[in-house]
């Protein structure tokens, strides 16, 4: 979606910036587009996450005191990153009907704004709740921006990826405390759910709890696992003894100075 906001400036850049927002963090993204190079990334976690109601003075507090902010853009760009969402297959999408999409998964209020995104490379359409507060400030601070929902960002990057088994494919995209399992077959979307977990044990039981749930056959269907881990790390090692193909995701950017595979990075750089 997009706001817009007439400008009188005449000065030509090429740097887009992209901001992703959530309950938990913030974090902050300049590309410039001409070199296709990364100028500046920053991200900010919360010691604990957050009401919505306090987003605004958070992401006012880094603008204005962060000089690589403060523009001019090319492009701005507000990624929401929240569990308020739902995905509707487009043949039986009617934008009148918002609000119905998401009060059977959703706590919705009758004053929330609830909007939409196309997911282009599938038949899905993601329904969701943005922090309204954040887009106010960007369009105060910045003029016309465009925003998604992360999930659709998310969804876009991962069915750009080349199956390597005909079979359903899951990945977990790891977060501190959390992490999204999504299983994806062909172009279709099984499952997107977000998971709470404090052990290993935590991690593995909800994989093998949807594995079961979905009927999969963990000796054919792999897992992928996208964050800041390696082959040491106590989640592959616990993943690897039950699921047969388990492997890292390292993802490959169309420009120079991208950062390494962090749960922090990779949303925000996938949106550029």
């Amino acid at each position: 979606m997009t706001q817009k906001r007439t400008s009188n400036s005449l000065e030509t850049n090429f740097q887009e910036l992209s901001i992703q927002v959530s309950l938990s963090g913030l974090s902050f993204c300049i590309l410039d587009t001409l070199e296709k190079r990364v100028l500046f990334q920053r991200h900010i976690s919360f010691a604990q996450k957050l009401y919505a109601e306090a987003l605004p003075e958070q992401l006012l507090s880094v603008l204005n005191s962060e000089e690589a902010l403060s523009g001019p853009f090319q492009k701005v760009q507000v990624i929401h990153h929240n569990e308020l969402l739902a995905f509707v297959p487009k043949a039986l999408f009617d934008e009148n009907s918002l609000a119905d999409y998401l009060k059977f998964s959703v706590k919705i209020l009758a004053n929330d704004f609830i909007t939409y995104d196309e997911i282009a490379t599938s038949d899905l359409m993601t329904v969701y709740v943005p922090f309204t507060n954040v887009n106010n400030v960007i369009f105060d601070h910045f003029g016309e921006f465009e925003y998604r929902h992360s999930a659709t960002v998310l969804l876009t990057a991962l069915w750009q990826q080349k199956p390597t088994v005909d079979a359903p494919i899951m990945y977990a995209f790891l977060e501190k405390d959390q992490f999204q399992l999504i299983v994806l077959h062909q172009k279709k979307l099984l499952l997107f759910n977000t998971f709470t977990y404090h052990t290993k044990e935590d991690f593995l039981y909800y994989i093998l709890f949807t594995a079961e749930q979905l009927q999969l056959n963990l000796s054919v269907s792999p897992l992928t696992i996208i964050g800041d881990i390696d082959e040491n790390h106590p989640l592959y090692k616990i993943a690897y003894t039950y699921i047969h193909t388990v492997t890292i995701h390292k993802p490959v950017f169309a420009f120079a100075d991208a950062a390494e595979t962090k749960p922090e990075h990779f949303i925000i750089l996938n949106s550029l």
